[in-house]
C-alpha cells in the first residue's frame, strides 16, 4: 500500500468497496432464496399433514439443509479449483489439497448454519404448539442439523470430486438422499416379495431403513409418527407391525459417520490419481 500512488489507493479502495457491497448483495440473495426454498416445503409437508405445525417446520428446516449444504459445498469447490489442473494445484501450492477441499467445504457452509440457527428459535416461539419445547430439545435439534450439514457438504464435496461438475455433483447428492429418506418405502415391495421383513426369522431390517434417515431423528425427538400419518399409512408396512424409532443421537452419528466415509473417499483412497501424487 506504501508504494501506491494516491490514484493507486483510491482505485484499491474502490474495488475493496465493489467487492464488499457485491458479497453483501451475494448473502441478502442467498437467506432470501433459503426464506423462500424454507416457506415451499413447510408448505407441501404441511399440505401432506404429515405432522403438526411445528413437526413440519421443523422438518422443513432439515430437508432445506439437505437441499442446501451439497449445493454450497460443490459450488464453493467449483469456484476454487475449477479454473486449477491438479497439476498445477499439487506443484504450486505448498498446502495439501485435502486439506483445501475441506477448509473450503466448511467455509461453504457458514451461511446455511447461522440461517438455521436464528430461524429455529423464531419458529419455536412463534408456534403455539411449541409450548413443550425445552431447551435440551432444541439444542439436540441443533446437533441434528449440524449432523445433517457435515454429511451434505461432504456428500457434495464427493460428488465434485467424482464428476468435476457442480449440477452433477448436487443431483448425486440428492440422489443419496432421496435413498436415505424413501428407502423406507422399499419395505412394501420387500415385505410383499419375501412375505416378511425379517433376515433369517428374527433379525429385522426395518431398523437399518429407520437409522439411515435423517427425518426420524425429528421424528424420535418431538414425537411425531410420521407413518401413521394419513397421506403415508398406507405406503409402508410399519403401522401394522411393532416398530420403534432409534435415537436421534444414533441417527446423527450415522449422518457423521456417511460424511467422514465420503471424506475418506476424496483424501485417502485411491480414486482420484490425481489427487494423490507426492509432492515432495
Amino acid at each position: 500500500m506504501t508504494h501506491l500512488g494516491v490514484g493507486g489507493r483510491y482505485n484499491y479502495y474502490r474495488f475493496g468497496h465493489a467487492m464488499s457491497l457485491c458479497t453483501t448483495r451475494r448473502i441478502f440473495f442467498s437467506v432470501a432464496v433459503l426464506g423462500l426454498l424454507l416457506w415451499a416445503l413447510n408448505q407441501l409437508l404441511s399440505q401432506a399433514k404429515l405432522a403438526d405445525t411445528l413437526g413440519t417446520t421443523l422438518m422443513s428446516e432439515l430437508l432445506l439443509v439437505l437441499i442446501a449444504s451439497p449445493y454450497f459445498s460443490s459450488r464453493a469447490l467449483a469456484n476454487k479449483f475449477s479454473d486449477v489442473s491438479p497439476d498445477n494445484l499439487i506443484v504450486l501450492s505448498r498446502i495439501n489439497p485435502r486439506c483445501s477441499l475441506g477448509a473450503v467445504a466448511v467455509r461453504s457452509q457458514v451461511l446455511l448454519i447461522c440461517f438455521v440457527i436464528l430461524t429455529t428459535p423464531a419458529f419455536v416461539l412463534i408456534e403455539e404448539s411449541s409450548g413443550g419445547v425445552s431447551l435440551v430439545k432444541l439444542l439436540s435439534y441443533y446437533l441434528v442439523l449440524l449432523a445433517s450439514v457435515f454429511s451434505g457438504a461432504r456428500i457434495g464435496m464427493l460428488g465434485w470430486r467424482i464428476f468435476r461438475h457442480e449440477i452433477h455433483a448436487v443431483q448425486f447428492a440428492y440422489a443419496i438422499s432421496l435413498l436415505m429418506i424413501g428407502g423406507v418405502f422399499l419395505l412394501s415391495p420387500l415385505n410383499r416379495f419375501f412375505g416378511s421383513l425379517l433376515i433369517a426369522g428374527k433379525y429385522s431390517i426395518v431398523p437399518v431403513f429407520l437409522l439411515i434417515n435423517p427425518l426420524i431423528a425429528v421424528c424420535q425427538l418431538f414425537d411425531v409418527d410420521i407413518f401413521r400419518a394419513p397421506h403415508l399409512y398406507n405406503l409402508t408396512p410399519l403401522p401394522s407391525s411393532v416398530f420403534y424409532y432409534p435415537k436421534w443421537y444414533a441417527v446423527c452419528g450415522f449422518q457423521v459417520l456417511l460424511g467422514l466415509c465420503c471424506f475418506f473417499m476424496v483424501s485417502r483412497l485411491n480414486l482420484f490419481k490425481d489427487f494423490h501424487r507426492d509432492k515432495a
